[in-house]
């Protein structure tokens, strides 16, 4: 009896847990796209480079390149926001990415960013739809 108990109260306070932090990022919560790229590749390379952020916590990264169908990218992460900063984890396979960007007037930036021997810098701002 002490354990079914024990498991009802866990169950209710995971649920409470999820509750609580379901709407931790309504502020912030939105689709942001892409508005500005700089570096070694341009915004005119891309298709479209979003990032969905979610009011729980979730967020979705999906990028196109331009004439390229089968360039299409998509991760599945969880962020949060702190002191001006942006925290960005995702997985691929194993491998957990932590990635640190500035979170400023409501829009996300990646400044100086190297990735695979580039240099960029990008702007995100939330999508007016």
């Amino acid at each position: 009896m002490k354990k079914l108990m024990f498991l009802s109260m866990l169950f209710v306070f995971a649920l409470l847990l999820t509750a609580c932090k379901s709407d931790e990022y309504k502020d912030e919560a939105g689709l942001y796209e892409a508005y500005f790229m700089a570096g070694d590749i341009q915004l005119s390379n891309f298709e479209y480079y979003t990032i969905e952020l979610k009011a729980n916590g979730d967020a979705i990264i999906k990028s196109k390149a331009a004439n390229n169908p089968s360039s299409e990218y998509e991760a599945k992460a969880t962020f949060d926001i702190e002191d001006g900063k942006i925290i960005i984890v995702s997985k691929n396979g194993d491998q957990k990415i932590t990635e640190t960007y500035d979170y400023i007037d409501g829009e996300i930036h990646m400044l100086d960013v190297s990735v695979l021997e580039l240099s960029l810098t990008i702007k995100f701002r939330r999508s007016q739809d």
